[in-house]
C-alpha cells in the first residue's frame, strides 16, 4: 500500500514503522490490528535463527490478524482505483 499511495519507505521488516507511514499518508491500519507488530519477530528471527517458538503464540490468532489485514488492504487499494 505504501507504493501505491506514493510513500517512500526504507526496506524493513519493522511492521509497526510501515504501520506508521500508513498512518501518515492517510491510511491509518485499523484499530483491531494495532497489534500487527507483533509479528514482526517473524520476518527476522524466526525466519533467520532455529527459534523455538514463544510458548504464548497464538497462531490462529496471528492468522486471523494477517487475513484481516489482507482484506483491509485489498479494500483500500479497490478505493484508490
Amino acid at each position: 500500500m505504501l507504493s501505491e499511495v506514493g510513500t517512500l519507505f526504507h526496506r524493513t521488516h519493522n511492521l509497526r514503522q510501515l504501520m506508521d507511514l500508513l498512518s501518515d499518508a492517510g491510511h491509518a491500519v485499523p484499530a483491531d490490528l494495532d497489534q500487527l507488530d507483533v509479528l514482526t519477530p517473524f520476518g527476522t528471527t524466526f525466519r533467520y535463527d532455529m527459534l523455538p517458538m514463544p510458548p504464548d503464540f497464538e497462531r490462529r490468532s496471528a492468522r486471523d490478524m494477517v487475513c484481516r489485514l489482507r482484506k483491509w488492504a485489498e479494500q483500500q487499494l479497490r478505493k484508490d482505483e
